[in-house]
């Protein structure tokens, strides 16, 4: 048996899901009216994630690229933990007073599109899924994207639930409780 690091077995689904998620939207996409499947922004439009040096809120926009084989900026807020806070480096905070976040309430993440900002997660994985298309070849499909889509929300908060603080130390009592949960 293999066993991947948490990176490796992201990469690995994100691949898988491409594969077989490519083949059907291309079969989709022939059949899409033209008006769904064309898309606002120039094909030269250059895409800028900004988000922290974690998985978090932004990971599955970082999926969701790379499934659709789209080059993106990747601009990581580095972080380290000082005392069991974290500390974000200098230029978050530069960029933060000189309002870089301010369409976001001073949050991240943020995608910058050309001269377009959106703000949070959600939002921007519902843009790039369809901007991708990837939202299914009508409304039903769409809205069942969205519903799987819900489904992970769910999951990831009853995770959180049992994984308490990120930035806590772990204790013995959430070692236990994840031992559980995978």
């Amino acid at each position: 048996m293999q066993t991947f690091t948490m990176q490796q077995s992201s990469l690995l689904a994100a691949s898988s899901f491409r594969r077989s998620a490519t083949k059907r939207h291309m079969r989709l996409a022939s059949s899409r009216p033209a008006s769904r499947s064309a898309s606002v922004v120039s094909a030269s439009a250059k895409y800028e994630l900004l988000y922290f040096n974690a998985r978090g809120a932004a990971e599955t926009c970082r999926y969701l690229f790379a499934i659709a084989d789209k080059e993106y900026e990747d601009n990581r807020y580095k972080f380290s933990f000082v005392e069991g806070k974290p500390q974000v480096e200098e230029r978050h905070g530069e960029d933060k007073a000189a309002g870089k976040f301010a369409q976001n309430l001073d949050r991240l993440p943020l995608l910058k599109v050309g001269d377009a900002v959106i703000g949070q997660s959600k939002a921007i994985e519902r843009y790039l899924a369809a901007e991708f298309n990837l939202m299914g070849a009508d409304a039903i499909e769409a809205a069942q994207v969205d519903a799987f889509c819900e489904h992970i929300r769910d999951i990831s908060t009853a995770f959180g639930r049992e994984r308490g603080n990120p930035f806590g130390p772990m204790t013995d009592e959430t070692k236990a409780k994840l031992d559980v949960w995978y």
